[in-house]
C-alpha cells in the first residue's frame, strides 16, 4: 500500500465516522421518506456513497411504483369530478393536490436513479475539503428541521380530517353506516361516484392520500435540507477565506482555493441538475395553494375548528414556502461572499490565480433554479411576494365590488 492510498483510507475513515457528513446527516430523513415510497435507494443506512445502489427489481421500487399508480388513479378521479360539474378555481384544489403528489413521487423515483453519482461527487468534495472540517451540528440542523416540518404537517392533517371524522361518528350513531364508510363517503366521494364502495378500496384510498400529503410536504423539506447542506459547505470555505483576508498568500495557495471554490460551484450545478424539476413543482404548487388560501380567506367561517385549521394551514403553508425560498436563495448569497475578500487582496499577493478567481466569482451565477425558468435569489423572492400581494389586492377589490359575495369572487377568479 503506497502513501496516497493509505492517506485516502485514513480520510475515508474520518469521513465515515463524522456524524456531520451529508450522507450520515440525511440518513434518518431518507429512511422516513422510504416509508412513504420516496427515494427508493438501497444502502442509505451506510456511511459512504459507494455502498449506495439503485435496482429496478427491488421491493422499494415496487412499493414506489404501486403508490404512483394509486396516485395516478386518484388524480384521474379528481379530474373527472372537476369537469363533471361547474368548474371554479376552488374546485381545482383536489386535482392540483393529487397531480402535485404524483409528480413528486415520479420525480423522486427519477432522482433515486441519480442519487449515487450525486452522493459520490458530494463525498469527493467533502474529502478534498476535509481540512475545513464538517459543518457544525449539521446532523441536528437537518433532523431538527425535518422533525419540525413533519410535526406541523401532521397537525395540519389531523385538523383537516377532523370534520370528516366527526361527521362519520355522527353518521355512525344515526345508523347510516360504520365509521369507515361514513368517513370514506365524506372524504372520497369523487372515487365512489364511479366505483362501488368496499372497505378495501376505502382503506387503500386513505393510505394513498396519506402518502400524498407526506410527499406534498416532503418536496419542500427536501429542498430546504439540500440547500442547508450546500450553504454550510460554502460557509466553511468562506470562513477560511475570511481568516486569511488581508494576508500575503502564495500563488499556489490561491490556485488551490480557486479549485476548491470551483468544486463547490460544480457540486451546486450537479445538485441543480438533479432537483431543478422538483424545485419547479414546489414553487408552482406553493404559489397555487397560497392563492387558493387567500381566496378562502374571503369566505366567512363559522366553526372554531374551521378557523383554527385555516389559520394553522395557511401559516404553515407560508412558513414552508418562505423557508424553501430563503434557504435556496442562501446558496446564491454564500457564493458571492468571496467577492469582497478578493477585492481586498494585498498588492503583494495579487496574481493571475486571484484574477481568475475574481472573474469566476463575479461572472458565474451559482444558484439553484427551477428548470432554468428562474434562479432562486433574494430578488426573485421579492418578485414572488409582489405577485402574491397583487393577487390579494385584486381579490379584495373584486370582493368589494360584488358586495362581499364569495361566489362572485370565485367565478371571476376562475374566468381570469
Amino acid at each position: 500500500m503506497d502513501g496516497k492510498e493509505f492517506l485516502h483510507q485514513m480520510k475515508m475513515r474520518a469521513h465515515c465516522s463524522n456524524p456531520n457528513s451529508f450522507q450520515r446527516a440525511m440518513k434518518p430523513v431518507l429512511v422516513t421518506a422510504q416509508c412513504f415510497a420516496l427515494m427508493p435507494v438501497c444502502g442509505i443506512t451506510n456511511h459512504n456513497a459507494a455502498s449506495l445502489r439503485f435496482k429496478w427489481l427491488s421491493l422499494r421500487v415496487f412499493y414506489s411504483v404501486v403508490i404512483i399508480i394509486g396516485l395516478i388513479a386518484m388524480s384521474i378521479f379528481t379530474t373527472i369530478d372537476l369537469f363533471d360539474g361547474e368548474i371554479s378555481f376552488r374546485r381545482t384544489r383536489g386535482a392540483v393536490f393529487c397531480s402535485s403528489a404524483t409528480l413528486s413521487c415520479v420525480m423522486f423515483l427519477h432522482l433515486a436513479t441519480k442519487w449515487k453519482s450525486l452522493m459520490l461527487e458530494w463525498e469527493s468534495v467533502e474529502l478534498r475539503q476535509q481540512r475545513y472540517g464538517y459543518p457544525k451540528n449539521l446532523l441536528w440542523k437537518i433532523n431538527g428541521t425535518a422533525l419540525f416540518i413533519i410535526s406541523m404537517a401532521t397537525a395540519e392533517t389531523i385538523l383537516a380530517n377532523f370534520n370528516s371524522v366527526m361527521w362519520g361518528a355522527t353518521c355512525q350513531r344515526t345508523g347510516q353506516g360504520n365509521l369507515l364508510y361514513c368517513y370514506a363517503m365524506s372524504s372520497y366521494r369523487h372515487i365512489f361516484r364511479f366505483i362501488s364502495y368496499s372497505s378495501v378500496v376505502a382503506i387503500i384510498a386513505i393510505c394513498i392520500n396519506f402518502v400524498a400529503t407526506f410527499s406534498w410536504s416532503f418536496i419542500d423539506l427536501f429542498i430546504i435540507l439540500i440547500s442547508t447542506a450546500l450553504t454550510e459547505r460554502f460557509r466553511l470555505f468562506n470562513n477560511h477565506l475570511k481568516s486569511i483576508n488581508g494576508k500575503v498568500i502564495k500563488e499556489e495557495s490561491w490556485e488551490r482555493l480557486r479549485e476548491e471554490y470551483n468544486s463547490l460551484s460544480c457540486l451546486t450545478r450537479s445538485v441543480n441538475t438533479c432537483i431543478s424539476n422538483i424545485l419547479l413543482v414546489s414553487f408552482g404548487s406553493n404559489l397555487y395553494f397560497i392563492c387558493t388560501q387567500l381566496l378562502n380567506s374571503l369566505i366567512p367561517m363559522e366553526s372554531t375548528i374551521e378557523k383554527v385549521y385555516f389559520y394553522l394551514s395557511f401559516g404553515y403553508l407560508l412558513l414552508r414556502a418562505g423557508m424553501v425560498s430563503l434557504y435556496a436563495a442562501n446558496v446564491n448569497e454564500e457564493s458571492h461572499v468571496p467577492r469582497a475578500i478578493l477585492f481586498s487582496v494585498p498588492s503583494e499577493s495579487y496574481c493571475t490565480e486571484v484574477l481568475r478567481f475574481e472573474r469566476q466569482v463575479t461572472t458565474d451565477e451559482v444558484a439553484l433554479s427551477a428548470s432554468n425558468f428562474f434562479s432562486i435569489t433574494r430578488s426573485m423572492i421579492l418578485t414572488l411576494v409582489g405577485t402574491i400581494v397583487t393577487y390579494e389586492v385584486v381579490l379584495v377589490q373584486f370582493n368589494n365590488v360584488s358586495g362581499g359575495s364569495c361566489i362572485t369572487v370565485a367565478n371571476v377568479t376562475a374566468s381570469s
